[in-house]
């Protein structure tokens, strides 16, 4: 974005309501170890918890933030990998002001709700958290936040990997990942996401549907979020290793009843057809219905046989 904008740029773009730097402040005082209400500890984050997020450079960053913000620098707010989901309450600083104004107007054009501090982060007498964010702006996938710490040992397979998050969550929890996806932009993406937290993936194009065999091999933990191809469901049971888990995320017939995307059949479940697909494998966990951001979907955790998990 320019530096200078025009008064009917600032039309197009929205106004944007400010986060009172008192508010900050007030997070911190009448308690000796103050949890702020933008603090998170790990994945999955709770529904409705706002971020604090830091636009100042990485280096910047690093030598000091205010304890549990993260980090987006302003060259990726336009990009899809680094942001969270759009019913997370964004709250902006940085050295300006004007900085923080101008990227919440950007991210209110995204669809997020983003207030900026009325001042800069100048101002603030700490206390200071310093190095690296604890727990990223983006998420992963609910159901792999929740079933992370509990994958068997093994090589992971994310199956229509998009951009990058649930592979890049694995790999920064110490797993081997491999992520396939047929769009370059997307893979793109998620080589940037993984570069960006320094871990390493394996990333490959390739067309799961047309060619089954681009995700040939024995896989330890198998991930499918919000992808269907329903040619795949044999080939799971194949293709995990005995203990292996398959965790799978889509959506149902009825997201299109409600109106919401996608539409197409040939991209919806109808109830139970997730839980059947299954047959052949230990069902640990499944869930159809409406999640807490409206979509109709059924979920699903499925073991091979019996397996030891990580503690």
């Amino acid at each position: 974005m320019r530096g200078e904008e025009t008064q009917d740029t600032r039309s197009r773009e929205g106004s944007v309501s400010p986060f009172p730097f008192g508010c900050l402040l007030g997070a911190f005082e009448g308690d000796d170890t103050p949890t702020p209400p933008w603090s998170v500890c790990e994945h999955p984050v709770p529904p409705g918890t706002p971020r604090l997020v830091d636009l100042r450079p990485s280096a910047a960053f690093e030598q000091g933030h205010i304890p549990g913000s993260c980090h987006l620098a302003t060259d990726e707010i336009d990009l899809s990998y680094p942001l969270p989901p759009r019913d997370r309450p964004l709250i902006l600083l940085s050295d300006s002001v004007e900085l923080a104004e101008r990227a919440a107007r950007r991210l209110h054009m995204c669809g997020y709700t983003a207030m900026p501090v009325d001042a800069p982060i100048s101002r603030w007498p700490g206390p200071w958290e310093v190095g690296s964010e604890i727990v990223p702006l983006w998420e992963p996938s609910p159901l792999v936040a929740t079933w992370a710490s509990r994958l068997p040992e093994g090589p992971v397979v994310d199956l229509a990997c998009g951009c990058g998050r649930d592979a890049t969550f694995l790999a920064m929890r110490g797993a081997d990942v491999t992520g396939i996806d047929l769009l370059p932009d997307a893979l793109d993406q998620a080589r940037r996401l993984a570069a960006r937290h320094n871990v390493a993936v394996r990333f490959l194009q390739g067309d799961i549907e047309s060619d089954p065999n681009c995700w040939d091999g024995q896989w330890s933990t198998i991930n499918v979020q919000r992808f269907l191809h329903r040619g795949a469901f044999a080939l799971f049971r194949q293709r995990l290793r005995s203990g292996g888990l398959l965790l799978c995320e889509t959506f149902l017939e009825q997201q299109a009843i409600a109106g919401r995307k996608p539409r197409k059949p040939a991209h919806l479940l109808k109830s139970g057809e997730l839980h059947a697909a299954a047959a052949g494998l230990s069902v640990l966990a499944y869930h159809e219905g409406q999640n807490n951001r409206g979509d109709w979907t059924a979920s699903l955790v499925a073991r091979k046989g019996e397996d030891r998990v990580r503690a």
